[in-house]
């Protein structure tokens, strides 16, 4: 469980990341909770089941990747797939991430988002012409 909740964690970190720089190109995540595909060993499933929460079938979290894909002002996005449902999560982050971190810390960090997007292209460029300087 370790493992497979840090990958998550990781992939969510990388869609943050990502979509910012590149793009036209999308990036969104679906990260399913227990998917009953095989994977999972049958005395936790017996457990999950148990407890009263639903294996989703693999075909539901199908339907959340292709309905991701399917909606072309998606980008940055993740969702939760379980239970028979998925929502996104990213939107409501953004929504309360002055009261989370703090108006001066979420400030800053938006702030040095917004100059790193804005730059990284200029940079990434420079990076291959250094005859030419930041200050074009």
């Amino acid at each position: 469980m370790a493992l497979d909740s840090s990958g998550k964690h990781g992939l969510v970190g990388l869609v943050r990341s990502l979509y910012l720089t590149h793009g036209p190109t999308r990036f969104n995540a679906v990260c399913p909770s227990a998917t009953d595909t095989g994977l999972v060993p049958e005395p936790v499933k017996a457990m999950w089941v148990g407890a009263g929460f639903r294996m989703q079938p693999p075909a539901d979290v199908a339907r959340y990747i292709v309905q991701t894909l399917a909606d072309e002002g998606m980008n940055g996005r993740v969702a939760i797939a379980a239970g028979g449902k998925a929502w996104e999560t990213e939107g409501e982050l953004e929504k309360v991430r002055s009261a989370w971190l703090g108006y001066e810390n979420a400030h800053e960090i938006e702030s040095s988002i917004a100059m790193l997007v804005s730059n990284v292209l200029r940079a990434w460029y420079l990076c291959g012409h250094p005859e030419e300087s930041f200050s074009h």
